[in-house]
């Protein structure tokens, strides 16, 4: 008599698959992107911001935040790198260019979420997030960019330091 082999009692089916690489690297990119937020938020670190007892917490940031720093590259210069949401301004033009844009964008997208016309870029929000050890003048290109145009809202940033322990007074 004749034996059948069955198809499924082969022995030539499939090996169970060895998970173990497959954890080694995701544990390797948990390890990688955990590293990478930190020196992100390390970034925003580099500008010592001014201290204050009074202001407000920010509850929503909806605002385009401009960071002006020192320039690292140049001893002892008082010398400003001007960032807009991350990209660097070359110049006073460049600049209201990229307040103009970011702030374009910013208006369509809450237009398109509220679904409503999108405000002009007049009433955006702007924050300053600038070093408090550097002079008026690498403010200044900030705040004429937005008089040119027309942003009537710009908030500062900084540090808050409570007098009383727990904020009370």
């Amino acid at each position: 008599m004749r034996r059948y082999r069955s198809i499924l009692s082969s022995s030539l089916g499939a090996e169970p698959i060895n998970v173990t690489p497959l954890i080694d690297v995701v544990m390797c990119l948990i390890i990688f992107f955990l590293i990478v937020g930190k020196l992100a938020a390390n970034e925003k670190a580099r500008i010592h911001l001014p201290s204050t007892s009074i202001g407000q917490v920010a509850e929503r940031q909806d605002a385009v935040v401009v960071s002006i720093a020192r320039d690292a590259t140049t001893a002892g210069a008082a010398i400003a790198l001007i960032s807009v949401d991350g990209q660097l301004a070359k110049d006073g033009e460049d600049l209201i260019r990229l307040l103009q844009t970011r702030l374009e964008r910013q208006a369509t997208v809450t237009a398109r979420l509220n679904r409503s016309e999108p405000q002009p870029i007049s009433r955006g929000k702007v924050t300053i997030r600038a070093d408090k050890d550097l002079p008026y003048d690498a403010v200044e290109p900030v705040l004429t960019a937005c008089a040119k145009l027309g942003i009537s809202r710009v908030d500062y940033a900084t540090a808050r330091t409570d007098l009383t322990p727990g904020g009370a007074q």
